[in-house]
């Protein structure tokens, strides 16, 4: 099997097209296509982030940071955390976070 992989390694693709051909091999293309493929993925995130809410980046951001309290202290379940900030706790912490964010993204004063 590895002849096989040898053999690959060795093979170039030629295109050809209006300005002349161009000769890629098996592991150019795959690393071409890798950037093609995460450029494309950042700008689909980013167009995504894009269309978020305030209380979605809000909601975002509380999670992350419960996620990495969990993480740090090795909290295995988020039962507490689902308890913790649903109510009037959630609502302040929410709250703050989203006068960040209008303050970070709209210029409003704090």
């Amino acid at each position: 099997m590895s002849n096989f992989f040898n053999k690959l390694d060795e093979y170039r693709v030629t295109a050809v097209g209006e300005n002349g051909g161009v000769s890629f091999t098996v592991e150019e293309m795959y690393e071409a296509f890798k950037v093609r493929m995460l450029a494309e993925a950042r700008a689909e995130l980013q167009n995504g982030l894009d269309t978020l809410s305030d209380d979605e980046i809000a909601e975002a951001a509380l999670d992350c940071a419960v996620g990495f309290i969990q993480q740090t202290l090795g909290v295995e379940t988020g039962d507490l955390a689902g308890q913790f900030f649903t109510g009037e706790d959630g609502d302040v912490v929410r709250d703050i976070f989203k006068r960040y964010i209008r303050a970070e993204s709209h210029g409003e004063e704090i």
